[in-house]
């Protein structure tokens, strides 16, 4: 679904639901919300407990392996299954995959932004190493890495193994009910305006990186997922943006909560000292992710979480230069923070 002439686009996919149910399924715990009242909704609390029941103990320790917190490799399928056309079919994607070449679809694999690196050669073992070596990931992770890299074929029987036992025993019967929800996200957004106006895409979306979005040369894809619920990814490759939000993001984004509210929220998310040094850093300079996430000897998706609520109050912004997204601090917004604070306790 596009908007004419905006460059916008919707996709209801059924494969980047399922690739997220297996991510979220795994994470959820590590990724929720930190606020103390928060908890799922009843709908996707039960799907995933019924996915959970589902599940035997081999079947958790390959999810492990490839959506994994800090590596989340599978879910660098969802590139895969757009670029390949395969997204709006999950038998189509699995059978797609399956004839994909294993040193092919492990040029996917690593395609997970944790480092500053892009691979010419997915067969130069010299290179690959190099590359893991670098990631901002824990030792552990690379090590994995390594071994899923070396054992390459194996590697892509063990991933097809796990996406087809998962979708058959435990997936398939929670699909429907997902994909209502996407029917229900379109109209959000479309009647917010994000489809048909880049500016309303970015209230709405504020993490999104505002030169590259505002571009009209730019394709935008908003792809909505049941189990993201409040999450987020962003794929970006030259000339477009793919991002997989979680259905109930968009709504608390246009929640009218008291300006009151709002400022202490802001306020908790710049006090967390993690936060705090990242911020830090970003007033000398411009700096992308795996800078960062070395600068702070944090792994990438820890520092993609803390750069995610900082965007999302505005502190933080993004663009886009070549092919990196470089993060910046927007000073006035923290100083209009803090006179703000200054003000609520002097009343």
């Amino acid at each position: 679904m596009t908007e004419q002439d905006s460059g916008i686009h919707f996709i209801s996919s059924p494969v980047f639901e399922f690739l997220a149910s297996l991510y979220i399924v795994h994470n959820h715990e590590k990724i929720k919300p930190k606020q103390n009242d928060y908890e799922a909704n009843h709908a996707l609390k039960s799907s995933m407990e019924r996915i959970d029941r589902s599940m035997n103990s081999a079947q958790k320790n390959e999810l492990d392996v490839f959506f994994h917190y800090e590596t989340y490799i599978g879910l660098s399928l969802i590139r895969f299954s757009y670029e390949s056309n395969t997204h709006q079919d999950i038998d189509q994607f699995l059978a797609c995959l399956e004839q994909t070449p294993a040193y092919e679809l492990f040029s996917f694999l690593l395609q997970t932004g944790y480092t500053s690196k892009e691979i010419k050669s997915v067969n130069d073992h010299g290179e690959v190493l190099d590359f893991i070596n670098e990631a901002a990931i824990p030792e552990s992770e690379k090590w994995k890495l390594t071994f899923l890299y070396v054992n390459r074929d194996q590697t892509k029987e063990r991933l097809l193994t796990l996406l087809k036992n998962y979708y058959n025993t435990s997936f398939k019967k929670e699909l429907a009910a997902a994909l209502e929800h996407h029917e229900e996200s379109f109209h959000i957004i479309k009647e917010a305006g994000v489809l048909s106006s880049r500016a309303k895409a970015l209230e709405m979306f504020p993490y999104l990186p505002k030169d590259t979005v505002l571009d009209e040369k730019t394709e935008i894809i908003f792809a909505p997922s049941f189990f993201y619920d409040h999450a987020s990814m962003v794929s970006g490759e030259e000339g477009s943006i793919l991002c997989l939000y979680g259905i109930n993001q968009p709504e608390n984004g246009q929640d009218e909560n008291s300006s009151e509210e709002k400022l202490i929220n802001a306020l908790k998310v710049i006090g967390d000292d993690k936060r705090l040094k990242l911020m830090k850093l970003l007033s000398k300079s411009p700096f992308y992710g795996y800078e960062l996430a070395k600068k702070l000897n944090l792994s990438n998706s820890t520092v993609s979480h803390h750069l995610s609520l900082l965007t999302s109050y505005d502190i933080v912004s993004s663009k886009r230069m070549e092919n990196k997204v470089y993060f910046e601090l927007n000073k006035e917004r923290v100083e209009e923070l803090f006179k703000a604070a200054s003000k609520l306790f002097s009343e």
